[in-house]
């Protein structure tokens, strides 16, 4: 009998163990790779084309492909692109695919490409991130009228929770300048705060303009929790996510208002004489105990201060104010119009939109508004001839205190011999 001691007899083939990824988290840039270790020392052949395990990762099919085998570990690698995200875990194909490649232990066992189970890892145990965070929505302050000291805020919506740190902004145009709005608050969640006081000497009436967000230092960066960085030293359009912002108006010019605008002429008793004074802007009026002034002349040689109630036009473009001429009323050289705005009240005043206050003073132009609201009186008969004979014409002269305008045909009575002849 021969003696075969020594003679080792093995017809199982290598068996895969185990598999394994070098980290948890995959960015942008980072390679991927997956150890299989089996349970014996590997030979292989037929690498041509390349071999590869095929993996699912953000959708697509991804390739690792084989970068060696040494003892009885097989690598494959894969590098992450930008803007690939995977959260729900890996999942990798049961086989090694390449129509030519084998494994085979020392003696020439082959292991079959094509392993017992697929290789799957959990989002625990990898995850890809390689996508930076990006904005997805603007949200305005309120449509309004902003001045100097008052607060604007936006809000910016990120496609993540992002981490801040230094101070990004904002950069928003105001007027013909842009301003710089700092981050204020947001860290670790997907929207960001940005904030400005308004400065000294800023306007935009027709509506501040977000353009871009802008980061120009190292220091100052936004990540998100995987830490990709948002876009550094990129600016980047949010017109589009942007509303109008036609409405969010900064005024911090005080209103202008136009001379005042009435009639000349002559009023009598129970005229009504309007005055209007006009203004640049619309206006708001705070309480209701303002008014203007006039001089206006009297029967007793005295001028008399009136206060005329002001009121806002319905377009609230200007103040309106009347007055009606009153017995006792006589200024036949024009009365005179203070040019400015009384608050009776002391509280009462006068404002724009933004509350910019109105100095309450306005021009006069030379208007000649004479009043007279006495009636004239007769102060003297006479009669043209001292005889009268049957058949003439009997002429009276009848004196006012003033000039009278006749209308009709007036009559007289005059007492004859005790008998009324008209």
């Amino acid at each position: 009998m021969t003696d075969h001691t020594g003679v080792m007899v093995d017809s199982k083939a290598p068996r895969l163990v185990s598999a394994a990824l070098d980290r948890t988290l995959y960015k942008s840039g980072f390679v991927m790779a997956l150890t299989l270790t089996f349970n014996e020392t590997l030979q292989s052949g037929g690498a041509t084309p390349a071999p590869y395990v095929e993996a699912m990762i953000g959708g697509s099919a991804r390739q690792l492909s084989l970068v060696r085998v040494n003892g009885n570990v097989v690598l494959l690698e894969w590098t992450v692109p930008a803007n690939v995200e995977d959260y729900d875990g890996i999942a990798f194909s049961d086989r090694i695919h390449g129509p030519n490649f084998y494994l085979s232990d020392a003696i020439g066992n082959r292991s079959g490409t094509v392993f017992t189970d697929s290789i799957r890892f959990t989002a625990a145990e990898a995850t890809v991130d390689s996508r930076p965070p990006s904005v997805t929505a603007i949200e305005e302050p309120a449509d309004g009228f902003y001045r100097v000291g008052d607060r604007l805020a936006y809000k910016a919506t990120f496609s993540e929770p992002v981490t801040v740190t230094g101070r990004p902004y904002v950069r928003v145009g105001v007027g013909s300048s842009n301003y710089k709005f700092n981050y204020e608050s947001g860290t670790g969640t997907n929207e960001l705060v940005f904030a400005l006081v308004l400065p000294a000497g800023i306007n935009d009436p027709d509506g501040i303009d977000v353009t871009y967000i802008d980061q120009t230092i190292t220091t100052d960066n936004i990540f998100d929790l995987s830490g990709n960085r948002y876009p550094l030293n990129l600016r980047i359009d949010l017109s589009p996510l942007v509303p109008a912002t036609n409405n969010i108006i900064i005024d911090n010019t005080a209103p202008v208002t136009g001379a005042l605008i009435s009639t000349s002429g002559d009023y009598k008793l129970g005229d009504e004489i309007s005055f209007s004074i006009p203004f640049d802007e619309p206006m708001v009026m705070q309480g209701s105990r303002l008014a203007m002034q006039i001089l206006v002349g009297t029967t007793s040689g005295t001028t008399v201060t009136r206060n005329l109630p002001l009121t806002l036009s319905a377009d609230k473009m200007s103040l309106e104010a009347t007055y009606t001429v009153v017995a006792g009323d006589l200024d036949l050289d024009g009365i005179q119009i203070a040019g400015h705005v009384v608050s009776e009240d002391g509280a009462s005043h006068l404002t724009d939109r933004a509350g910019n206050f109105y100095s309450q003073f306005f021009g006069t132009p030379a208007y000649n508004i004479r009043v007279d609201a006495t009636t004239p009186e007769v102060n003297q008969f006479q009669f043209k001839a001292t005889h009268h004979w049957p058949g003439d014409v009997m002429t009276m002269q009848v004196s006012f205190t003033k000039a009278v305008n006749i209308s009709g045909t007036p009559e007289l009575d005059i007492l004859v011999n005790g008998v009324y002849i008209r």
